[in-house]
């Protein structure tokens, strides 16, 4: 790809990024959450089982107005079992949800 000092649209840059990409066999992502939902992705299986059996879980911690995208996005992404809480007493009892759930 050749260097260019002109101004271009977010689209046109996506666009000469991917062509770029496709051309030396990179990986391209404009998931916001990429280097987060991987490292889950890859601890995964630190996470499936009780907890009471000494596996692990994973609290993603997020802005009150992505709560909703990103579990949707853990959901599709992950087979983990997502719960969602916008505060802490959106939850009954913790330790039980964390048993429970990954």
């Amino acid at each position: 790809m050749e260097s260019s000092c002109t101004r271009f649209t977010a689209a046109e840059g996506g666009a000469r990024l991917a062509a770029s990409a496709s051309a030396k066999n990179i990986l391209v992502t404009e998931h916001t959450a990429f280097i987060s939902t991987s490292v889950l992705i890859e601890h995964a299986y630190k996470i499936r089982g009780p907890l009471s059996s000494g596996w692990q879980r994973s609290v993603y911690v997020t802005r009150h107005s992505r709560i909703e995208c990103v579990s949707h996005e853990l959901t599709i992404l992950t087979d983990l079992a997502v719960v969602k809480a916008f505060n802490y007493d959106d939850i009954g009892d913790w330790r039980q949800e964390l048993e429970d759930k990954q």
